[in-house]
């Protein structure tokens, strides 16, 4: 008991993460039972639909149900566990609680305070959304988590961003704009001083190699998904980038490097036309919280109305699966769901 009140601030964040982890995991257990409509549906069937299956049989039907998708780190997961007969709600508890604590874990690298991490991984619309529907965009952010925690150690950074991409395409969005700033800087850089980096040069084939093989391999179902998406958004009007263009104003609100923020939302808005606001608005959002919360530990205008407007968001929508078993309306999607 002494040790832990020497350690104060240290303990008190490990005690608050296992503590939020563990109400993650508990409420994930209780209200999941309510959401039985919508993309629950789908998900229910294809988890019952696997558990019979061989790996690659499984994951010709699971990928025929689901559109045809060939994220493949979800259907890994739910074909273990369907085949050992866990029950689904468990499964998918454990995950979200794996994802708030990774959460946590991110939150105290970044000297966010205490009370503003816990709010946020308690009751962020996208984080409660993720925790009840969106079962292969919440993988993708169990990795894409992890993804940051280790970005200043290579190897273990891109073998988690390659399981996000694995886990849901949507990550992708992020981590090309993390390269486009990344990269055009280094541009700008060298047309500033005349001269040529030949690593950089080296990267850049190399990653059009990379480019080339995933297109290969998965370039039919992500060109069928931006389709739909154009489709769907091609009558939209400019009021698209609206909130995006507040996350950008938001964000160099707080960033000390005004021109690598904004070259950071540059694939974001041009994303906005291909795959939808409400999408690239999520994606925007944890960009902001990147730049926020690291500023004063999160205490500011910006991450506290943002968050008090999730939070609201986040009860609406609890209150509309209990109602109804689902917390979307007929034309409402949530961003990375199972028919877009």
């Amino acid at each position: 008991m002494i040790f832990f009140l020497k350690k104060g601030r240290i303990n008190r964040y490990s005690a608050a993460s296992g503590l939020a982890a563990f109400l993650v995991f508990f409420l994930s257990l209780l209200l999941a039972p309510y959401y039985n409509e919508g993309d629950q549906i789908t998900y229910t069937m294809v988890y019952e639909l696997v558990s019979d299956l061989s790996l690659i049989d499984g994951f010709i039907a699971y990928s025929g149900t689901l559109g045809g998708t060939t994220e493949f780190i979800h259907y890994l997961v739910i074909s273990i566990a369907s085949g050992w007969g866990v029950e689904k709600n468990t499964v998918m508890a454990c995950a979200n609680t794996i994802l708030a604590f990774i959460l946590m874990r991110l939150f105290r690298e970044w000297k966010v305070y205490l009370w503003i991490a816990v709010a946020i991984v308690l009751t962020n619309y996208y984080l409660v959304g993720m925790y009840f529907a969106a079962e292969r965009l919440k993988f993708g952010f169990i990795f894409l988590s992890m993804s940051m925690l280790f970005v200043n150690r290579k190897i273990p950074f891109y073998a988690s961003a390659l399981l996000a991409v694995g886990s849901h395409v949507q990550t992708l969005i992020m981590y090309g704009s993390l390269l486009f700033a990344e990269k055009s800087k280094a541009l700008i850089l060298q047309l500033k001083t005349f001269k040529t980096n030949y690593k950089s040069i080296g990267f850049g084939l190399l990653g059009a190699i990379l480019l080339l093989i995933g297109s290969a391999i998965v370039g039919g179902y992500v060109f069928g998904k931006v389709a739909s998406y154009y489709a769907l958004n091609i009558n939209q009007t400019a009021l698209q980038f609206v909130r995006t263009a507040l996350f950008l104003i938001l964000s160099l609100s707080y960033s000390k490097t005004k021109l690598i923020t904004t070259l950071q939302f540059v694939p974001l808005f041009l994303a906005v036309f291909i795959v939808g606001a409400e999408r690239v608005n999520m994606l925007s959002y944890i960009l902001f919280l990147y730049y926020g919360l690291k500023f004063n530990g999160g205490v500011n205008f910006g991450v506290i109305t943002t968050s008090m407007y999730f939070a609201l968001k986040s009860v609406s929508f609890v209150v509309e699966f209990i109602n109804t078993g689902q917390g979307f309306g007929e034309f409402t999607t949530f961003p990375g769901n199972v028919l877009f």
